[in-house]
């Protein structure tokens, strides 16, 4: 409940600070006082977007004060624990605009962002503008009217979350088939290049080695001479190996005779003649040496023009063609892998689309449920709103599948008819704007019982409507207060007599300009002001009388 509001410098407010009530608090005042005003500076401290064109020209800054009593509200709690924002000792919300552009939010002093202030607004207050009722015509608004009846808000926690996720996995579907159509003409042309690549089969490093063995092979039979040449020197009569076996037999002799004097050459010349053996053996068995093979060099440049007339089809360097495959094959493979993920992702997509379709239908049938219990109840004060011959009723049409929303998939329609054998038919067509307005009366009633007791603002409710069925509708004003804290702006002299709380807003000509004003009546102002709103500046003892008899009934 609001205990009290307080606005500085809003359009013409200079100052001004209200003690509200339980029960049915009602604003009167003629047109163009500034009623709107109040709601408009309310508004903004429940965190309503900033309107920078209500700041007044009595300042640079437009404050607006809410004091409430401590929050019932479970979520609005755990929102303010969070914050480490104490309301043992209630809860006062504050909004300042500047005329620099900034706007500044405060909960108990504490700076906090607007959508913190419009989340623990929206579970204190609930304002009904003057336009509302044809909130009545939109489907969105009429789904919001049935969830809050049927206490959807863990359903819909859950179809949120499911949407959400269903969202975040098609958003990686459609990028990852964006990259795959992109690269679907680079793999068709990696595919090519391995086809190519994989009929020739390139070794590492292959045409270095074979360039080595053209020039070595070019040279064959010269370099087999010489190495023969080499082969009689280390071996022959007069080789090197020979002189050093006879060097070595006569050193034996000597060593012998002087009783092993020549140890030290004796195997030093030992060593080389090893190591003479070893050099033979190894430029023997070279492959340098012809093995006879004419055609050789023809194979090897066979070899040489496949290699390089490779490397112009695929534009590729004839040195690389190896790593070039590899990398290739790698390439292939990554995007198989990639393809593969892109079914993964398809699936998972499938399966949360299958979670959600679940969560869709349990709200379903929460809301079909809901929507018969609705209508009773809605259909039981319709005789307090003078609505005897009217008929109101919640259809749930389900959609297709793939129009899902994070609201689920069902359009809500309230359709109604006003008059006995009348069809039913959408509200816009079947409605006038005072049934329309008692209507949502009814809804708003029907909600008040079922919902956490707030306080519930109307502006204007009892527009299009006069005479016993304004008196109805301020009666049922009353009873909604009984639960919920009511504020109502009227024009309704009907409407106001049954206020408990009566307020009135006026313009005061002070220092050249003029100044909203708002004071609470007593029994007696009370009376004059609904004698007023019944027959004008020229208050009559009738009209005094007939204010009277409202006021009593």
């Amino acid at each position: 409940m609001i205990k009290s509001i307080s606005l500085v410098n809003i359009i013409l407010i200079d100052n001004l600070s209200l003690n509200l009530y339980e029960g049915l608090n009602v604003f009167t005042g003629e047109t163009g006082v500034g009623k709107s005003i109040l709601l408009e500076g309310l508004g903004l401290a429940l965190g309503a977007r900033a309107n920078f064109d209500l700041i007044g020209k009595f300042g640079e800054e437009a404050i607006v004060s809410v004091e409430c009593d401590t929050l019932v509200d479970k979520n609005s709690i755990e929102l303010l624990k969070s914050l480490s924002i104490n309301i043992d000792e209630g809860i006062f919300l504050k909004r300042i605009l500047s005329l620099d552009g900034r706007s500044k939010a405060f909960i108990n002093d504490n700076l906090v962002t607007l959508n913190t202030l419009s989340k623990i607004g929206a579970s204190i207050v609930e304002i009904q503008g003057q336009f509302e009722s044809h909130s009545l015509i939109n489907p969105k608004n009429n789904t919001y009217y049935l969830d809050k009846f049927c206490k959807n808000n863990n359903l819909l926690t859950d179809v949120k979350d499911a949407f959400n996720k269903v969202n975040t996995k098609k958003e990686e579907v459609l990028k990852q088939e964006v990259e795959f159509k992109n690269n679907e003409n680079l793999n068709n042309l990696i595919k090519e290049k391995l086809t190519l690549l994989n009929e020739v089969l390139p070794k590492e490093d292959e045409l270095i080695n074979l360039l080595k063995e053209r020039k070595i092979a070019k040279s064959s039979a010269e370099i087999s001479q010489a190495i023969e040449e080499i082969l009689l020197n280390l071996d022959g009569e007069k080789s090197i190996k020979h002189i050093n076996s006879k060097t070595l037999t006569i050193l034996e002799k000597i060593n012998v005779i002087t009783e092993g004097s020549f140890n030290e050459p004796i195997e030093a010349l030992s060593r080389v003649q090893n190591e003479i053996d070893e050099a033979f053996f190894f430029i023997s068995k070279s492959s340098l040496i012809s093995n006879g093979n004419p055609n050789r060099i023809n194979e090897i440049d066979d070899r040489i023009y496949e290699l390089r007339n490779l490397s112009n089809r695929i534009n590729e360097n004839p040195e690389n063609l190896y790593e070039t495959l590899q990398t290739l094959t790698k390439d292939i493979h990554n995007s198989f892998n990639k393809d593969n993920d892109l079914n993964i992702k398809k699936n998972e997509l499938d399966d949360l689309i299958k979670v959600l379709d679940i969560i869709c239908n349990k709200l379903h049938v929460s809301r079909s449920k809901g929507a018969k219990t609705l209508d009773i109840k809605i259909k039981n004060e319709f005789p307090f709103l003078k609505l005897e011959n009217a008929v109101f009723k919640t259809s749930v049409i389900k959609k297709n599948q793939n129009q899902f929303t994070e609201i689920g998939n069902d359009e809500i329609f309230f359709t109604a008819s006003t008059n006995p054998n009348q069809n039913l038919g959408p509200l816009s067509k079947i409605a006038s704007g005072g049934e329309l307005s008692r209507f949502l009366l009814a809804i708003k009633v029907v909600l008040a019982n079922e919902d956490i007791p707030k306080t519930l603002v109307f502006d204007e409710v009892d527009s299009g409507i006069g005479g016993k069925t304004a008196s109805a509708v301020g009666l049922r004003l009353k009873k909604l207060g009984e639960k919920n804290q009511v504020i109502v702006v009227t024009h309704s002299p009907q409407v106001a007599a049954k206020g408990e709380n009566h307020f009135l807003i006026s313009k005061i000509f002070e220092n050249g300009i003029n100044i909203t004003n708002c004071q609470i009546l007593n029994k007696n102002e009370s009376l004059e002001e609904i004698a007023r709103m019944l027959s004008g500046d020229l208050i009559t003892d009738e009209a005094r009388a007939a204010a009277k008899s409202l006021m009593l009934n």
